[in-house]
């Protein structure tokens, strides 16, 4: 049987996980953890807080005969994950407060220095402050088109070394900054385009009273930085 074919927000994400097992929390038809365990991760945790999902997740690993290696868990984020003990642990598919919210309520994250990969939906500098402020560090961090949209995808692990970034880092990662500055590729140079004309749009938005807010000055600091890297005046 030939292996299951992931979407490429899902390849991409598959490309950051580390060796050994995991959780993926959040499945949908669990194609992510059965792509994994066909290319050496030896077990997996697909876990969904609804039903629905988990049930399609255990027809999906019946049907590629893996129930063998492939746990099925229903069950609200983290909880009861220390008798799984993965060592990475996937959450994509949510927006960033919501997997910041997942992440504060275990310790097992911090706990197993297990490695996370991330994948926000929205609110990308909300999830990166959290990781900084608490002793995460980023390990990577890659931007992918799929379906018509980007996504910021980003591993990390608990190492206690707090770090403090630049607003407009936390919303686009430093580490995707610096790839976009010293080797891009076409989505890296679209995306920050597409970022550049979002924050210019709500710099012209805002009414003339709110010019001096702190919003202003963040989306103006985002759109001088990106022209720094797309050379633009």
């Amino acid at each position: 049987m030939h292996e299951i074919k992931l979407s490429e927000r899902l390849a991409a994400v598959a490309s950051l996980v580390g060796k050994g097992t995991v959780a993926d929390i959040g499945t949908d038809h669990a194609q992510l953890p059965i792509w994994l365990v066909q290319n050496g991760h030896p077990r997996a945790l697909a876990s969904d807080i609804n039903e629905g999902p988990c049930q399609r997740a255990r027809v999906n690993i019946y049907e590629w005969g893996l129930h063998g290696k492939i746990k099925v868990k229903c069950c609200a984020g983290l909880d009861g994950i220390e008798d799984f003990s993965p060592d990475n642990i996937v959450i994509a598919g949510m927006g960033g407060e919501m997997i910041t919210s997942i992440l504060e309520a275990s310790g097992y994250p911090k706990d197993s220095h297990c490695r996370l990969v991330l994948a926000p939906q929205s609110m990308q500098d909300v999830l990166r402050r959290y990781l900084c402020e608490n002793g995460f560090s980023i390990l990577d961090e890659t931007v992918v088109f799929d379906g018509g949209k980007y996504y910021q995808i980003l591993s990390a692990q608990y190492t206690g070394n707090v770090t403090l970034l630049a607003d407009f880092e936390y919303k686009l990662g430093r580490l995707n900054l610096e790839r976009a500055k010293n080797a891009p590729g076409d989505v890296d140079i679209e995306w920050l385009k597409l970022q550049k004309k979002a924050a210019e749009r709500r710099v012209i938005g805002r009414a003339e009273a709110y010019d001096d807010t702190p919003e202003q000055a963040r989306d103006r600091e985002l759109v001088s930085e990106i022209n720094k890297i797309l050379g633009e005046v």
